[in-house]
C-alpha cells in the first residue's frame, strides 16, 4: 500500500526500533533491615543467618536455655522451608515493624491473624502471641512446601496505632518508597439502572419501582433479573423502547469502575520508590481523628501489586485492641502498674464463669444473644471449648453445635470410626471442626505428606471433585495399608467431604478467641474499668 511512499517504512521501522520490552512481573521486593555484621556477605545470606540465630536465640528465652526437641525440630523445619522459599527478609521485616511498634511506638498489636499462628519461627520473634505447638496448629497450612507466593502475614493494631506505624514507615523508608493500594469502586446492578435512569431522564413511576425491585434481588446481572423476574418483564412490556434501552445501558455498565478509594488495610513499601515498580496518584482518606490526609496510592489493585514485585502488608486497625490497651491503663493506675494482660490464666475462674452464663455482652465476638444462649448450654469449661463455639457459630457448622453440646456433655465414651483419631479429635468431641484436623488425620491414617494434606484440605473446601477423586483412592490405598479396614475409610472420607467445606481455620480461631478471652477477663475481674472504657467508646 505505501510502495511509493519510502520515508513511512522507514518511519514505521524507526519506532519499532524505539519500542522497550517491559515485563511488571517482578520477584518479591522486600525492604531492607538493619542486620548486624557476622552473619555473612550476602544480603540472601545475612538474611537467612540472622533470621536462624534469632529464632533460635528468642525461642531460649521462651522455652529455655535447653531447648525441647519438639521445638528444636519444629524450628529447623519451619527455617528449612523460609530459606527455600528466600522469604528470610520477609519475616525479619516484619518482626522490625512489630517490635517497633510494642516497644517504641507505644502501639498495641494483636495475638495474631489467619494461620500465620501456625508458625513457630512466627511466635518466637513476636510476630505472633499464640504457641503453635501448644495448640496444634501446623505450619503448613501457613507455609506449604508448593506455595509459590509468600506468605500472607495479615497484623492488628489499635486504630490510632495504625497510623502511627505508616508515619514510621514512611519516615524509615521515605515517602516515596511507601503508598496505600487503590481499590476500584464498580456498579451494581442497580447503581448503573438508576445511573442510567437519571441520565436518560425517564422520570416515570416504573422507574422508581424497578429501582427498588433491583435493591432487593440478589442475581449478578440486569439479564438474569429480567430472566428471572416477572415484574421487570411486565414493566418492558408496558413502557417499551425505553426501558428496552436503559437495561441494555445498564448491561453495559455493571460491574464497571464508578470511582475509586483506598483498601482499608493493604499498605506497600519498597526499598526504592514505588513508582519504579507501579504508576502512582493521590488519594483523600480520613483518619481516625477525623481529619482528611492526602496520600500516595498505587494505580495497581489486588494480585496486580504483587505480581509487580510490591507486597502488599495488610496492616489493620481493630477497635478491640484499643479499648483493651486503654482498660488496661486503667487497671494499672487503680490495682497493679505491673499488670500484663498476656500473662493472665487461660483457666480463669471468673472469667469462665462469665462466658458459662452467657453474660458476654461488649465482649468481642461472644456479644450476639444466639451466641450468649449457646454458651448457657455448652457451659464451656476450657479455653478450647470456646475456640470450638467461635469456630462453630456461623452458617453451616452452626447445624452441628447441638451435637457438639450433646457429646460434651453425654456421659458415654465418644465412639471413633478409626480408633487413632481420637489424639486429634478427643478436644472437640469426636467432631470435625478445623481445617487442621482434616491435613493430620491424613497423615495419620493414610500417610499422606503434607503438601497432600494441604491439596486435601483446599480441595474439600473448595469441592475440587476432580482433585478429590484421585486423592480418595489414595486415601483409601494408604489406610489399608496401615492396617485399616477399607468400610471406615469410607466412612471417615464421607466424614470429611461433609465437614470439609465448613471446617475453620484454628490458627484463626484461636487468636481471635484469646482475644475475646482476654477481653472477658478484664469484664469479669475489673467489671468498673472495663465499663467505662466501653460506655466511652459507644458514646463516640
Amino acid at each position: 500500500l505505501f510502495s511509493d511512499i519510502l520515508e513511512a517504512i522507514a518511519n514505521t521501522m524507526d519506532i519499532y526500533d524505539k519500542v522497550e520490552f517491559y515485563d511488571i512481573r517482578h520477584a518479591p521486593i522486600v525492604p531492607g533491615i538493619y542486620i548486624p555484621n557476622g552473619f555473612g556477605n550476602e544480603r540472601r545470606e545475612k538474611e537467612d543467618n540472622y533470621l536462624e540465630y534469632l529464632s533460635f536465640f528468642k525461642a531460649k528465652q521462651i522455652y529455655g536455655e535447653s531447648l525441647p526437641e519438639d521445638v528444636t525440630e519444629r524450628l529447623e523445619f519451619e527455617l528449612k522451608i523460609i530459606k527455600q522459599k528466600g522469604a528470610s527478609g520477609y519475616f525479619l521485616f516484619l518482626q522490625d515493624v512489630i517490635n517497633t511498634a510494642q516497644s517504641e511506638l507505644g502501639v498495641w498489636a494483636g495475638p495474631g491473624r489467619g494461620s500465620t499462628a501456625g508458625s513457630l519461627v512466627c511466635y518466637c520473634l513476636g510476630i505472633t502471641k499464640i504457641d503453635p505447638l501448644k495448640h496444634n496448629l501446623l505450619f503448613e497450612r501457613f507455609l506449604s512446601i508448593d506455595r509459590v507466593t509468600l506468605p500472607d502475614i495479615d497484623i492488628d493494631f489499635n486504630d490510632e496505632g495504625r497510623e502511627r506505624v505508616l508515619e514510621w514507615l514512611q519516615q524509615k523508608y521515605g515517602k516515596e518508597c511507601c503508598a496505600h493500594v487503590v481499590s476500584f469502586r464498580t456498579f451494581s446492578t442497580a447503581n448503573a439502572f438508576s445511573t442510567v435512569a437519571r441520565v436518560s431522564q425517564m422520570h416515570i413511576p416504573e422507574t422508581l419501582a424497578i429501582n427498588e425491585l433491583l435493591s432487593g434481588c440478589s442475581w449478578r446481572s440486569i439479564k438474569n433479573y429480567v430472566k428471572y423476574e416477572p415484574e421487570l418483564r411486565k414493566a418492558i412490556r408496558k413502557v417499551g423502547i425505553p426501558l428496552r434501552n436503559a437495561f441494555t445501558n445498564t448491561a453495559i455498565l455493571e460491574r464497571k469502575i464508578c470511582g475509586l478509594g483506598v483498601h482499608a488495610c493493604g499498605f506497600v513499601v519498597a526499598d526504592k520508590p514505588v513508582s519504579d515498580w507501579a504508576p502512582i496518584s493521590t488519594c483523600s482518606i480520613e483518619d481516625s481523628r477525623g481529619n482528611e490526609q492526602i496520600v500516595n496510592c498505587t494505580q495497581y489493585e489486588g494480585w496486580h501489586v504483587e505480581s509487580s514485585g510490591l507486597i502488599r502488608f495488610d496492616f489493620l486497625g481493630l477497635k478491640t485492641l484499643s479499648q483493651m490497651r486503654d482498660i488496661c491503663a486503667s487497671v494499672k493506675v487503680h490495682y497493679d502498674k505491673d499488670f500484663d494482660i498476656e500473662k493472665i490464666p487461660i483457666d480463669d475462674e471468673k472469667t469462665m464463669e462469665l462466658f458459662q452464663t452467657g453474660q458476654t455482652d461488649d465482649v468481642f465476638l461472644f456479644s450476639l444473644k444466639g451466641m450468649q444462649k449457646y454458651l448457657q448450654k455448652l457451659h464451656p469449661t476450657c479455653f478450647e471449648d470456646l475456640v470450638i463455639l467461635n469456630c462453630m457459630y456461623r452458617p453451616g457448622p452452626m447445624d452441628y453445635i447441638a451435637t457438639f453440646i450433646r457429646q460434651k456433655h453425654s456421659k458415654k465414651a465418644v465412639k471413633y470410626m478409626i480408633p487413632c483419631m481420637e489424639k486429634y479429635l478427643h478436644n472437640t468431641y469426636g467432631i470435625i471442626v478445623y481445617q487442621e484436623q482434616i491435613m493430620i488425620l491424613s497423615r495419620l491414617i493414610a500417610n499422606f505428606d503434607r503438601g497432600e494434606s494441604d491439596l486435601l484440605r483446599k480441595a474439600l473446601g473448595k469441592r475440587k471433585m476432580d482433585v478429590l477423586s484421585v486423592l480418595k483412592p489414595r486415601f483409601i490405598e494408604g489406610g489399608i495399608k496401615n492396617g485399616h479396614k477399607k468400610n471406615a475409610l469410607e466412612k471417615v472420607w464421607n466424614e470429611m467431604e461433609a465437614k470439609g467445606m465448613y471446617a475453620f481455620q484454628k490458627s484463626h480461631a484461636v487468636c481471635y478467641t484469646w482475644l475475646a478471652y482476654q477481653i472477658a477477663y478484664l469484664k469479669a475481674n475489673y467489671q468498673e474499668e472495663f465499663k467505662q472504657v466501653i460506655e466511652k467508646y459507644n458514646s463516640d
